[in-house]
Parts: structure tokens; C-alpha cells; sequence
């Protein structure tokens, strides 16, 4: 099944912004000693670089970048599961545990080159159509 324009924006839309809202929740998180709460501690590891914020940083973008990438997952597994079956379907659900762990596990490792895909998709459209 062929995606539609609206469709791979939407995608693109929903992905950046699980992505950035992963990214912004997770910087926040890290750095909340600095926002006046000294109290709470987030420990990062061991982690050294040239910035005291680069295992910040790191955290954040991997936090942003999973949480991007379920995203992706569900909205794949939601197109997916409308083709199928209503046995399939039923199936699906009594093996739920393995059925939500695939589809983070494709989301995550499918969520970049798909991103790409779509971005050189949109693209490629766009100077066809002018």
C-alpha cells in the first residue's frame, strides 16, 4: 500500500515531535538540580567528554530518539494491523507481551531509515509537482 502526501507528513510530524518531547523531557529531568531542586539527584553514569553536559546530552537525544521510535512503531503496527485479518487480530492479542515488544523493536530500529525515506519521498514530490 502506497503512502499518501498527508500521510508521510503526518508520519514526519508525529515522529519529530515524540522525538523533541523525548529529548525536552529527558534534558529537563537531568537537570533539575540546576532548576533549583537540589534535592533530586539523577545519576548519569560515568560518562567523561569534553562538556559537563555531554552525558546530558547523550541521555537525552537516546531518550528522544527511543521515544521517537515507538512512536514510529505504533503508527506502523496501526497500518499494518487494518490489512489483517480478524484472526490474526485475536492472535495478536493473546500473545499482547510479544505483539507491544516487536512493535517498539521495529519502531526503534526501523524509525531512521524510514524517517529518511519518507523525508526523500517528500522531496522527490515536491519539485515533481512544481
Amino acid at each position: 500500500m502506497k503512502l499518501t502526501r498527508k500521510q508521510r507528513v503526518d508520519y514526519i510530524c508525529y515522529t519529530l515531535a515524540a522525538f523533541a518531547g523525548g529529548f525536552l523531557f529527558a534534558f529537563l529531568v537531568s537537570n533539575l538540580a540546576k532548576l533549583g531542586m537540589e534535592n533530586v539527584t539523577v545519576s548519569m553514569g560515568n560518562m567523561t567528554g569534553a562538556d559537563p553536559n555531554f552525558p546530558v546530552l547523550v541521555f537525552s537525544l537516546l531518550f528522544g530518539f527511543f521515544h521517537g521510535g515507538i512512536v514510529s512503531g505504533v503508527l506502523l503496527a496501526a497500518r499494518f494491523f487494518k490489512r489483517k485479518s480478524r484472526g490474526f487480530k485475536i492472535a495478536a492479542a493473546l500473545f499482547s507481551l510479544i505483539t507491544v515488544w516487536c512493535v517498539c523493536v521495529c519502531g526503534v530500529f526501523g524509525f531512521i531509515p524510514y524517517f529518511i525515506v519518507n523525508l526523500v519521498k517528500m522531496c522527490r514530490k515536491k519539485y515533481i509537482a512544481e
